[in-house]
């Protein structure tokens, strides 16, 4: 069963470096990686070695595959993980806060990103 609670749980990523990044090789740290299909793995043994999960994949999963509600999924990612960190002005859009947002297209796919109130380029 899942254990969802609105305002209570935060959606987070341990990725490393190569998070959204083609598939070839890659270090994480002193470890040569090599990501295939998403996943990072041990070049000698498969063994899993990072999570390449980004927010937006995590997103896109509690909605479509979880179940939960949109904007609750949103929250998750944005103003529960602040609020419980104690960030000020930060995962909430209203005046005086740092003008951080991501657009999202319909399918939750990462369209734009603005920084402190600047669109920055995607690469």
């Amino acid at each position: 069963a899942l254990a969802w609670r609105d305002r209570r749980t935060a959606l987070v990523t341990d990725a490393m470096a190569a998070a959204g990044a083609a598939d070839g090789g890659d270090r994480l740290g002193s470890v040569t990686v090599v990501v295939r299909e998403g996943v990072a793995r041990l070049p000698d043994t498969g063994v899993i070695a990072a999570s390449t999960a980004t927010l937006a994949s995590s997103l896109r999963y509690a909605v479509s595959e979880a179940g939960i509600p949109l904007p609750e999924a949103l929250a998750a990612v944005t103003s529960t993980p602040a609020a419980m960190l104690g960030l000020e002005g930060v995962g909430r859009l209203e005046a005086g806060a740092w003008a951080d947002l991501v657009e999202l297209s319909d399918d939750l796919e990462v369209s734009r990103v603005m920084r402190r109130g600047s669109w920055v380029p995607l690469s």
